[in-house]
């Protein structure tokens, strides 16, 4: 790095940069790429049945991630995002991959997405029941309901085999929040035997979840669907609105068990209510502590209530305002 003395018309003499060759190559954006699964399984099907399974690729990165969707095995085919992508900075492509099996075996492959992204390892396989296998799923649908995040719930069902020939099954969940925890995998149940499963629903945000957990050949899935819950109205609604609102607001009492009713009431005839599930423009308490409050802001004189605070409210009332 060389420094010289510059003279400007009427400024005393100062070092300048006369080189910044130096200083190394300029920063460029550069595409980071994210996957929701490294794996997809496809299970065991009957010969000459389908199903399907999806991956997204997203750009975490701040420069164009460039690839391309590839299959090279027969049973693999894209239902969508095949090909070629570009995207850019927060993007994403979702990618459905179908799994027709033309043959009784087991069928790696590999969904290639470019040299920006790591592959997908495909795992499926096909089987023909005995004749005289019957599979009886019970039941075939689990609901699991509002579970908070992190902490997860496990239900069962029972795979019996109601036939008079071994039963193939190979129970597995294609959807990352809904696990099985026991009776998972390939297996042959016998003639009047059984295999009970236990699965559990974690879920990592708030918001509806559905998936179809694959069985066996010819089985019916099990429908599973459980609503995510990020907010607790006893630790986290109950405390702030009591800490920040109590002086003025009765409702706001943390003695009185009655808060969560008169919170969440019709607030018949009138336009709002207290606290209105699953919809903030209709929950009085939220359109009055938001930046661009109706009416004075609250509480009133400030300080108001953090981002976070605001944001717990919100939540809490998108997932329905529960009394959890």
């Amino acid at each position: 790095m060389i420094w010289k003395p510059c003279v400007l018309p009427g400024l005393m003499a100062i070092l300048c940069l006369s080189s910044c060759a130096d200083l190394g190559d300029p920063l460029k954006p550069q595409p980071q790429s994210s996957l929701t699964a490294t794996t997809l399984d496809f299970g065991t099907v009957a010969l000459s049945r389908s199903t399907t399974r999806s991956v997204t690729i997203s750009n975490s990165g701040t420069g164009t991630l460039v690839g391309s969707a590839e299959l090279s095995c027969a049973e693999y085919t894209f239902q969508s995002g095949g090909g070629a992508f570009a995207l850019r900075a927060g993007e994403f492509r979702t990618i459905e991959v179908a799994f027709t099996p033309g043959g009784v075996g087991t069928f790696p492959c590999v969904l290639e997405l470019g040299p920006n992204a790591p592959p997908v390892a495909l795992v499926g396989a096909a089987a023909l029941q005995a004749p005289g296998a019957r599979c009886v799923v019970l039941p075939d649908s689990i609901p699991f309901r509002s579970v908070m995040v992190g902490n997860p719930v496990v239900e069962t069902f029972e795979v019996l085999n109601a036939g008079t020939a071994p039963l193939l099954v190979n129970i597995v969940s294609p959807c990352a929040g809904f696990q099985i925890l026991v009776g998972g995998g390939a297996a042959e149940i016998p003639v009047g035997g059984s295999i009970s499963v236990s699965v559990s629903f974690n879920p990592t945000a708030s918001g509806l979840a559905s998936c179809e957990l694959e069985v066996g050949p010819g089985c019916p899935k099990v429908a599973v669907t459980g609503f995510g819950i990020s907010v607790s109205f006893a630790n986290d609604i109950k405390p702030l609105l009591n800490g920040r609102c109590g002086a003025c607001h009765y409702f706001a009492d943390a003695t009185d068990p009655s808060m969560y009713t008169y919170l969440v009431t019709d607030g018949a005839p009138f336009t709002f209510w207290v606290i209105k599930p699953y919809d903030l423009g209709r929950s009085m308490i939220y359109s009055r502590v938001v930046p661009n409050s109706i009416g004075a802001r609250m509480p009133q004189g400030g300080p108001y209530l953090s981002d976070a605070d605001i944001d717990n409210i919100r939540r809490w009332i998108l997932e329905g305002a529960l009394e959890n």
